[in-house]
């Protein structure tokens, strides 16, 4: 993808909007489904938490206060610039029939889920840590504070993914996960680079080893 102007050399090169724009990629629509996975992941996410009687889930300054809110917003668009570039460069079609431009790309749940996980574990936009140091004698579970961008991650990655057990509910994926690959998988969120191609395959295979999936 070029940014500059082939018709007009000489002048502004085009924009990031603009080159994508060119190249077929509606930016709005595929920005906008990615804040809903992300919304919907956040509003799951605090469930963990409910048992933290000091922490208001309900008031508006929730967010606010507990993630960078800035980071959030580069989680976005980070994603959805690896994810228009990945649909050009792989000519992967938009959803439904045809390439409307209305819709977004029919990109696979492990590839989209593995440009997020990659993109808040670089991120790291929750601070719910915080509380550690100001609440740590009134929840009962204190360690889900110490890996809350993990966590978020992996309600993330499970809102995309829509695993389901026998029954049909969905599930989270670490409940496809022992307990030492759940540990290793939160090492390597918290502690290392996560590389979206290994996270891809990680995906790929929870998406296919789902009941729901071999049925």
């Amino acid at each position: 993808m070029s940014l500059t102007n082939p018709s007009h050399p000489n002048k502004k090169p085009l924009s990031k909007l603009e080159a994508f724009e060119k190249e077929g990629v509606n930016y709005k629509v595929e920005f906008r489904r990615n804040v809903e996975i992300l919304q919907s992941a956040v509003d799951s996410f605090k469930s963990v938490y409910e048992d933290c009687k000091e922490l208001d889930l309900n008031s508006p300054a929730f967010e606010e206060k507990y993630f960078i809110r800035h980071r959030m917003k580069e989680i976005l668009i980070s994603v959805t610039d690896d994810i228009a570039r990945h649909c050009l460069y792989h000519d992967i079609k938009k959803e439904g029939e045809g390439n409307n431009s209305e819709k977004a790309f029919a990109l696979s749940p492990p590839t989209r889920a593995a440009f997020f996980v990659k993109w808040i574990a670089n991120f790291k936009p929750c601070k719910l840590d915080d509380y550690l140091y100001s609440y740590a004698d009134k929840c009962p579970n204190i360690k889900i504070f110490e890996n809350a961008n993990e966590i978020l991650a992996i309600f993330v990655a499970s809102t995309i993914m829509g695993l389901q057990d026998e029954t049909g509910k969905v599930r989270l994926i670490s409940a496809f996960l022992t307990d030492p690959e759940l540990k290793s998988f939160i090492y390597q969120l918290k502690y290392r680079i996560s590389h979206q191609d290994a996270l891809f395959c990680f995906f790929n295979r929870l998406h296919y080893s789902s009941p729901a999936s071999r049925s």
